[in-house]
This record gives structure tokens, C-alpha cells and sequence, in this order.
């Protein structure tokens, strides 16, 4: 078995728990709490060669850049929606 893999499906299921509760927390009107725990997804990933090695683990941070950019919508910032979003 190769170790950079079981690294990567370790990482599958905190990150897309992560993407949910973000989610969850931009549906009830918290888009400030979903900012900073999405910021620590994406900074996390930023650090994680795993992550960068993996199709997987790049399309999962797109999708953190996603909520993370809606987050920003949410808030009134559509400038810094549009960067994240880029």
C-alpha cells in the first residue's frame, strides 16, 4: 500500500466534514465562522504535500475556495468573494 495514499483518504473524510459544516454554518447566517474555519481548510491544504500531489486533493480545495468565497458574498464583500472565487 502506498503511504501517500492512505495519507490522502485520511484527509478525505475531516476535509469533506469541514466543506459540510462551512456550508451548514453559511445556511444559518454564521458566514464569519464558516470564513475562519474554511481559511484553516484552505491554509491546511496549502501546507499538505499530500494534498498537492493528488487530483483529489486539489478539486477538495476548490471546493473549500468555493464556500470560502461565498462566505464573503455573504458578509457584504463581494470584491474578496470574487478573489476567492478566482
Amino acid at each position: 500500500s502506498d503511504g501517500k495514499k492512505d495519507d490522502l483518504l485520511e484527509l478525505r473524510a475531516p476535509v469533506s466534514y469541514v466543506i459540510d459544516l462551512g456550508r451548514l454554518l453559511r445556511d444559518e447566517g454564521r458566514p464569519a465562522e464558516a470564513r475562519d474555519l474554511l481559511t484553516k481548510a484552505r491554509d491546511a491544504f496549502e501546507q499538505s504535500p499530500v494534498a498537492q500531489r493528488f487530483l483529489w486533493g486539489l478539486a477538495m480545495r476548490a471546493q473549500v475556495e468555493i464556500a470560502l468565497g461565498g462566505t464573503y458574498s455573504d458578509g457584504g464583500d463581494p470584491q474578496q468573494a470574487e478573489v476567492e472565487l478566482s
